[in-house]
C-alpha cells in the first residue's frame, strides 16, 4: 500500500529531524521560509556570524539530477501525486545524507508547480517533458487593452495548473500524518514577469518607454490585482490568512531595464504587494541588480534579498547589509560544475570578503540548480568538493 511506503519515509524524516546533526544545522538559521518553492530556502541570522566565518552554506541540485538519481520522469513528478510525494520525501532524505552543508530537515512538503504556474493562470499552455521542468508554450496574447478582458477568470479548481495543484495537495494531505505540513502553491512571479509572459519582453519595454496611453500601467495593475485575487482565493481554500509573500523577478535586471523604468513602472506594484501582505519574505532576481538595489531597498518589509552571479557582492552589502539577510547564489555551471577546487574557494572567498567589508550582518552562500554532470555519481562528487572548498572560502574571508 502507498500508505505503508509513505509511513516508512515519514519515520525516516522524523529520525533525521531529531538528530544532533540536524540540530546543529538548524542553529545557523533565523528561520526556514514557509513557502511552496521546491528547493529549500532558509533565512540566515543577521547577528554578524557570517563575518566570523559562520555563514550557512546550501547545496542543491535541480529536478533533472533528482529524476536521474531517484529514477522518475520530471513531467510525471509535476502531475502524478503519488510520484510527487514519494520522490519529494526521498529527495529531502537523500539531500541531507549526501551533502554536508547546512540545509536541515523539516516536515514541510511544499507543492511547486514550476515557473509556468502564473502564466497558466492567464490561460497560457504549459508544456511538460520527461527530463525538464514544465515551461510555457509562448504564444503572446496581450495585444491591446481589450485583450485584458479576454483573460479567463480565476477558477481555483480548474484554471491552468490548478486542477493538478489541488489534486496533489489533497493527495498529500490524505497520505501524510498530521505532524507534516503540506504547503499549497503560491503565486510568486512578480507582475512584471507575468506581463512579459503575456505580451513579450520587447513590447512591454516599448510600452513603458513610450508610455503614450498608460497601457503598461493598466496591465501591471491588472496582474497585481490578479495576484492578490489568487491569494484571497487561496486563503478561502485553506482557511488561513496569507503572511508575507515572495517575489520572483528574474525579468528585472539591468541593462535591459533602466533604473528609471523600474522605479516608475515596476516598483510601485511590488510596493503594493508588500504593503498588502505585510512585507516580502524574499525578493529574487538572478539578473544584474547593482544599479537597482538602492531602489529595491526602499520596498518595505523585505526579509531576504537575492544576489545572483552577475551582481556585485559589495553593492548588495552596501544596500542591504544592515536592512535584511542576503542570499548569495552562485552560477551552477561556472562556479561548481566547471570549477576546480581552487576556483571554488576563490569565488566564495571574494564574495564573502566583499560582503564583510560592506559590514553585511547576515548572508548565506548557495549553490543551487546544479544539473547532472555525466552521471549522478559524478555530480555528487563535484558538489561535495564544492561544499569543502566553499567552507574554506567562508572561513578564510572572516574578519
Amino acid at each position: 500500500m502507498a500508505q505503508d511506503k509513505f509511513k516508512a519515509l515519514m519515520d525516516e524524516i522524523r529520525e533525521l529531524e531529531a538528530s544532533e546533526q540536524n540540530r546543529q544545522r538548524k542553529a545557523k538559521w533565523a528561520c526556514i521560509q514557509r513557502t511552496s518553492r521546491d528547493q529549500w530556502r532558509g533565512t540566515p541570522k543577521t547577528d554578524g556570524q557570517a563575518m566570523h566565518g559562520a555563514a550557512p552554506l546550501q547545496m542543491d541540485c535541480n529536478t533533472n539530477f533528482w529524476g536521474a538519481y531517484l529514477g522518475y520522469k520530471v513531467g510525471d513528478y509535476y502531475q502524478n501525486p503519488e510520484i510527487f510525494l514519494e520522490n519529494y520525501l526521498k529527495m529531502r532524505i537523500e539531500r541531507f545524507k549526501l551533502f554536508q552543508d547546512d540545509v536541515f530537515v523539516d516536515k514541510m512538503v511544499p507543492i511547486w508547480m514550476g515557473s509556468a504556474f502564473e502564466a497558466s493562470l492567464m490561460g497560457m499552455r504549459v508544456v511538460y517533458a520527461d527530463n525538464n521542468d514544465p515551461w510555457i508554450d509562448f504564444q503572446y496574447f496581450l495585444k491591446t487593452k481589450e485583450d485584458l478582458a479576454k483573460i479567463p477568470e480565476l477558477d481555483f479548481y480548474h484554471t491552468g495548473q490548478m486542477a493538478d495543484a489541488v489534486k496533489i495537495y489533497e493527495y498529500c494531505r490524505s497520505q501524510l500524518d498530521d505532524d507534516f505540513e503540506v504547503i499549497f502553491p503560491e503565486w510568486e512571479r512578480g507582475p512584471f514577469g507575468v506581463a512579459t509572459y503575456a505580451r513579450g519582453y520587447e513590447d512591454v519595454l516599448t510600452d513603458m518607454i513610450e508610455d503614450d496611453d498608460g497601457f503598461a500601467d493598466t496591465y501591471m495593475q491588472f496582474f497585481t490585482d490578479r495576484q492578490i485575487q489568487y491569494f484571497e482565493a487561496r486563503e478561502k481554500f485553506l482557511g488561513e490568512k496569507t503572511g508575507k509573500i515572495n517575489l520572483y523577478n528574474d525579468e528585472v535586471n539591468t541593462p535591459t531595464l533602466s533604473p528609471a523604468l523600474y522605479e516608475d513602472h515596476i516598483r510601485p506594484y511590488e510596493i503594493q504587494l508588500s504593503e498588502r501582505f505585510g512585507g516580502l519574505n524574499y525578493w529574487h532576481s538572478c539578473g544584474k541588480l547593482d544599479k537597482l538595489y538602492p531602489l529595491i531597498a526602499e520596498i518595505p518589509g523585505i526579509d531576504m534579498i537575492h544576489k545572483g552571479p552577475w551582481t556585485d557582492a559589495g553593492a548588495a552589502g552596501r544596500s542591504f547589509g544592515h536592512k535584511c539577510a542576503i542570499e548569495v547564489c552562485l552560477n551552477p555551471l561556472k562556479d561548481v560544475i566547471n570549477a576546480d577546487d581552487q576556483l571554488m574557494h576563490d569565488t566564495v572567498y571574494g564574495i564573502c570578503r566583499a560582503l564583510n567589508e560592506a559590514d553585511a550582518q547576515g548572508y548565506t552562500i548557495r549553490a543551487n540548480n546544479v544539473g547532472t554532470l555525466g552521471t549522478p555519481e559524478k555530480t555528487i562528487e563535484k558538489c561535495r568538493a564544492f561544499i569543502e572548498s566553499a567552507r574554506r572560502g567562508i572561513r578564510d574571508a572572516a574578519v
